[in-house]
Formats: structure tokens, sequence, C-alpha cells
């Protein structure tokens, strides 16, 4: 069975090492499942460094708390002009 990481577990890269919260996760059509971690600590020069998406099955969780679920603030997508039915 394959493993669902879920928003705000921390995880580590099994090959590199790179550590940090799944801020984000993404499933394609005919491919692989990515989560998009986000580094909890500054870089040498005190910046935030960037996310990077990792193949969900070669990241191992290292917390498994995840992040409280919430309803979303958005309306329905029709309303920001997205899945509208055109007329025939």
């Amino acid at each position: 069975m394959a493993k669902t990481v879920k928003l705000g577990q921390v995880v580590q890269d099994s090959i590199t090492g790179f550590e940090g919260k799944v801020t984000g996760r993404t499933e394609y059509l005919y491919g692989c499942v990515q989560v998009l971690v986000q580094p909890q600590r500054l870089d040498e020069k005190g910046e935030v460094p960037k996310a990077v998406w990792i193949d969900e099955p070669q990241v191992c969780i290292v917390n498994a708390a995840a992040a409280p679920t919430a309803e979303p603030r958005h309306g329905p997508r029709d309303t920001m002009g997205m899945g509208r039915q055109h007329p025939e």
C-alpha cells in the first residue's frame, strides 16, 4: 500500500537528506505524486530557502503530526471565472 504524506508533516528526502514541512501535494493523471517540502530553518545568509518538489515515495516521515484540516476560504471555482458553462 502506498503511503500518503499529509500537509504539515515534517519529512526528509531519503536520497539527499533535504528536510522540511510539507506545504503542498500534487497528483498527476498519469504520473507520480509529489510533495512540496519547505525547509524550516534559514540558510547561511539568514534567508528562507526555496521549497522543493519531491516524489512522495522518496520521502520519509520525520514528524507525523499533520496540519489541521480547514474549510477553504474561497468560493466555488466558477466565482473566479473558471468552470463556467459556455452557451451553445
